[in-house]
């Protein structure tokens, strides 16, 4: 298993910090059949106002409530590669979307 960091910043007030762990796994004849791609994200609030985000489904682009963050505030969530989520501020006004 190989694990990698990487942290995205957005508007330079979100931060959204993953960790990912690859799994391949192998046949007897040495081949990959399989891939996956997990991740731990985490979001800080670095703006001075309320933030609310979401899960974006992938099959309608709807968007479905995770949480709001008060100034300074951290979720941390299991998701994979292919997730999207958007931000907004707490008068839903659109402020990023970030796919991992």
């Amino acid at each position: 298993m190989m694990t990698m960091l990487f942290s995205f910043a957005l508007l330079f007030s979100i931060v959204f910090t993953t960790s990912h762990a690859f799994e391949v796994q192998v046949d007897s004849n040495g081949e990959s059949d399989q891939e996956s791609l997990a991740m731990t994200v985490s979001l800080t609030n670095g703006y001075e106002h309320d933030i609310k985000f979401y899960y974006v489904n992938s099959k309608d682009n709807s968007e479905i409530y995770m949480d709001t963050l008060v100034p300074g505030d951290e979720y941390t969530m299991n998701s994979f590669t292919g997730h999207s989520f958007a931000v907004k501020k707490s008068d839903d006004t659109p402020l990023s979307t970030v796919s991992f």
